[in-house]
Order: structure tokens, then sequence, then C-alpha cells
């Protein structure tokens, strides 16, 4: 008895001595990722630049253990890591050969000695965004980086379990112009099993990069300037309405033509993006301020030429309360404009820092049940003779009117 306890005990002893293997069911790759380089953040085209150096782990087998790892591991690192939203990969390989590697464990660890393959993978690409530019200068954006693997029945990723540090971004490094870097994250995921024409889904990595854009410069090179262009504009009101009208036309057109060419200037600067953007809203607004005020002064000229003679103290009167009126509006709703700035930027830093759903988005899919058309086939490939029938009756309808109007 006492024989067959000590044997027990040996064997528990070895067992826990043994170094952990992997055996069967899905293989856990441990990630953690250094960010070498995040530049080149184009608007236009809607990419940005990546040089990621991601260190992966995974428990060998009992015959790679066996054999020293002098096979190699049976699981291809390379293949298994697709940057999936890159438009283009100029480098994707192993930094270093793949070697066996004991792994320090955490503290507090009681468990077996852990034995993982260890690889260093560079990635170096640009990867396709997508922005939201409807508060362009004033918009935060996350560059998001998705890398994908096999089937998540075969292999998932996982958080390094030795190291505390997941992502780590050398801020030297990154020549992020126009750009602050407000924080990063990291995602675990899965991708949509609709996706797939198998209903297999694949594990999937999501890296985030939360940038802040620098809007100072273009308070100077555009807003300023514009702002000064309104300004201007209320000077017209210096001028007499009607002995002056000619100069306070040309004045005003003058400042028109002004901003204009200054909108040809600024066009570079802008985003090209089908909606317009905060900026260009407000440097609209000055042209279309500018055009009322020109306007205003010939309808108050037109107007006086029309009346009686004595009129002219009236419609100075009346010129000189736009004036006032005009001073009012543009100090209001710059004061208003600056108020809605303040709270915009607020609330685009709260969407930045707000935490992103691990889950994927659903596929949107339209099923042959709940989408109802004029003529739908069935099963079996035939039209229903009522559907049929309703399609001949709008093809007559049709042709009728065709005739009615060739006749």
């Amino acid at each position: 008895g006492c024989l067959a306890l000590m044997k027990s005990a040996l064997d528990t002893m070895a067992q826990w001595c043994r170094p952990a293997t992997w055996v069967k069911g899905p293989r856990l790759i441990e990630i953690s990722i250094t960010v070498q380089r995040v530049g080149n953040v184009d608007t236009l085209l809607e990419t940005c630049e990546a040089f990621l150096l991601i260190d992966a782990y995974w428990l060998p087998s009992e015959a790679e253990l066996a054999a020293d790892g002098k096979g190699g591991s049976s699981w291809d690192c390379v293949s298994n890591f697709q940057p999936v939203n890159a438009t283009e990969v100029t480098k994707l390989e192993l930094r270093k050969p793949l070697v066996l590697k004991k792994v320090a464990n955490q503290p507090g660890y009681k468990g077996p000695t852990l034995i993982k393959w260890h690889a260093m993978l560079d990635i170096h690409g640009k990867f396709k965004q997508q922005f939201a530019l409807r508060a362009f200068p004033l918009d935060c954006q996350s560059l998001r980086l998705r890398l994908e693997m096999g089937n998540v029945k075969a292999m998932r990723y996982i958080p390094v379990e030795q190291q505390e540090v997941l992502v780590s971004v050398e801020r030297e490094l990154c020549p992020l112009t126009g750009w602050s870097w407000v924080a990063a994250s990291i995602n675990f995921t899965q991708t949509d099993p609709c996706l797939s024409e198998q209903s297999n889904s694949y594990a999937q990595m999501v890296i985030e990069f939360h940038l802040a854009r620098q809007w100072m410069p273009y308070l100077w090179r555009v807003v300023l300037f514009t702002f000064l262009l309104m300004v201007s504009s209320t000077l017209v009101y210096v001028m007499d309405p009607i002995e002056e009208c000619p100069d306070r036309l040309s004045f005003s057109f003058t400042l028109l033509l002004t901003s204009v060419a200054f909108q040809f200037t600024i066009h570079s600067m802008i985003p090209a993006v089908p909606y317009m953007t905060l900026l260009e809203k407000y440097v609209l607004s000055s042209v279309v301020m500018i055009f009322f005020v020109a306007l205003w002064s010939a309808l108050v000229n037109g107007a006086h030429s029309i009346s009686q003679e004595n009129a002219s103290v009236f419609y100075k009167w009346l010129d000189k309360n736009a004036g006032l009126l005009h001073l009012t509006l543009l100090a209001s709703g710059h004061t208003a404009g600056l108020i809605y700035c303040v709270r915009e930027r607020r609330r685009q830093l709260e969407l930045l820092r707000a935490p992103s759903c691990n889950a994927p988005a659903k596929n949107i899919q339209v099923k042959r049940s709940s989408h109802v058309h004029t003529c739908v086939s069935s099963n079996d490939g035939n039209m229903h003779s009522d559907q049929f029938t309703s399609l001949e009756r709008t093809l007559s309808v049709v042709k009728a009117a065709s005739a009615a109007a060739l006749l």
C-alpha cells in the first residue's frame, strides 16, 4: 500500500513538472503588439500606413516538444495572420526563426513550466479606413487594423498571459502630422458566420488607434481670415446708402471675389467628401453674408430711387438699423458657433474614449420570405400564376400608354 501511494505521488509530481502541451481543441494564440509606425493618414483615399511587430506565443504539441522544436510547428504563423483591410502589404514575414521558448510565469503562478512557440512577425502595409468628417477640423478618428486567421474552432486570438502590456506604441517613430494621440485598444473577436458560404466564423483581432485632429492650424489659416472678411463686410454701413451706393457695391463685390478666391486656395486643405464639413459651412456662410450685404445696398438704393425725394432720411435710418442688426447677428452667431464647436469637440472625444463593442456587426440580409416583389420565383424556379397575371396587366398598361403617346 505504501509503495502504491509513493508511486502515485511520484506520477503526480512528474505530471506536475512536465511542461504543458497542446492536445486538441482550438489553438490559443497569445498576442502582444509593438506599433513601430503609424503615419500617412490620407483622408482623401481613406488609408493609413502602419508597421506592426507581433509577438505570438502558443503551446507545442507533445511530438513537437519531444523533438525539441527541430521539426518546426504544425501551425503556420505567417499564413494565419492576414490583414483583411489592407490595401497594400509591403512586408509580411518572420523577423527571427521560430523557436521554443521557456516563458516566464506571472507572480503567484504555481502551475507547470511553460514552454511555448515564440514568433516575431513583421507586418507593414496600408490599411483602408472609414472617416467621419462632418465635424472637420474638430473631428476625432479611430484607425482600425484588422487581422484574421482560421476558423475559431481551430484557433483563437487571446491576450498574452505573461505580460501586462498588450499594445505598445512607439510614438517617436509615428509621424502623425496634424494629429494628437488619445489612446489605443485591441479587441479579440470573430467574424460573422453569414460571411462564409460554409457558415464558418474566423478569429479576428482589431487594433484601434484613437486620434484627435489638431484644429489650431485651421483656426489661424482659414477661420481667422474668413472672420475678418465677415467683419469687413460691416464697413459698408459707414458709407452713405444713397450717395455712395456704387462704392458700397464695389466694396461688397470685392470682398465677395476675395472670399471665392480664398476658397480655391484652401481647397487642398479641406477633405473631398460628398457632404459639407463644419469648416466648409463656415466659409460658405461668409460668402452668403457678403452677398446679402451687397444685395441690401442695391435694394435700399433702388427703393429710394422710386420713392419721394424727401424719403432719404427714412432710408438712411433704415440702413443704420440694418447695420446694427448685422453686427448683432454677427456677434451672436459667432458666440453660438463657438459654444457649438466646444461641445462638438467634447462629444468627439467622448465617442473616441467610449469602449467599443467586441462583437462583430451583423450582416444586412434580405430574405425571400420577407422581401415582396411584383414577380417572385418560387422554390422550384417557376413563376406563380397570380403574380404572372399581375405582371401581364402592368405590361399591357405600359404598352397602351406608349401607343397613346405616339398618337
